[in-house]
């Protein structure tokens, strides 16, 4: 079985996001947009001046047609039930990753064992996350993402408590705080700074 930090250049993918993030508040501050770009900013920030009067709008369009929705829905009530369930199917297939980060973050608060987190504490689970579907993807086996100390134990649901590994370690450690899973099968926030930080710095030097 292949290594994770051996694999390491498939954070690539995931650290993109983080490129594309600053690559667009460049291309904001030099003007760079496309028409498409520019038109959905210029949307977005349309909504968030007029916020309280498309509400009211809402409100009251709702208002005005609430018999008619309620027998559109009773008219055709399977036909929505199905694309509802079609929908969300898809959307978990989209964002595996993001609602697996969300589930764990749930299971953690119920166990009270979720330390106050930040934006970018959030976004290093999400990340971490998506290191996970990429392994699954490109290696063929599954990955789970693990807590070092486990929930169980007393362990947090924070950045520094999780780690990427093979499934099958996984479930030999279970909640056990003596099964040692080999470093070089983990993937940790450690490796994930270390590989953003290549990846600006080859950006640096194009």
């Amino acid at each position: 079985m292949k290594s994770c930090l051996e694999q390491s250049t498939l954070s690539v993918i995931m650290i993109n996001y983080i490129i594309a993030n600053n690559l667009l508040k460049e291309k904001i501050m030099t003007k760079e947009l496309s028409k498409k770009e520019k038109k959905r900013l210029y949307m977005k920030q349309y909504y968030e001046d007029h916020k309280e009067e498309f509400k009211q709008y809402s409100k009251q369009y709702y208002e005005d047609n609430e018999e008619h929705k309620k027998q559109y829905y009773i008219d055709n009530k399977e036909k929505i039930v199905e694309q509802h369930k079609q929908y969300k199917k898809q959307y978990y297939m989209n964002n595996k990753a993001l609602d697996d980060a969300a589930h764990a973050e749930r299971r953690a608060l119920k166990l009270d064992q979720t330390p106050e987190l930040n934006d970018n504490d959030r976004l290093v689970i999400k990340l971490l996350y998506s290191v996970r579907e990429q392994f699954n993807r490109i290696n063929g086996v599954a990955y789970h993402v693990d807590h070092i100390i486990p929930l169980s134990k007393g362990g947090l649901h924070e950045p520094y408590n999780l780690q990427v590994v093979p499934a099958i370690e996984n479930l030999r450690k279970n909640d056990s705080l003596t099964y040692i899973i080999p470093r070089e099968l983990c993937f940790r926030i450690e490796d994930l700074i270390e590989a953003i930080k290549d990846k600006i710095s080859i950006q640096e030097h194009k």
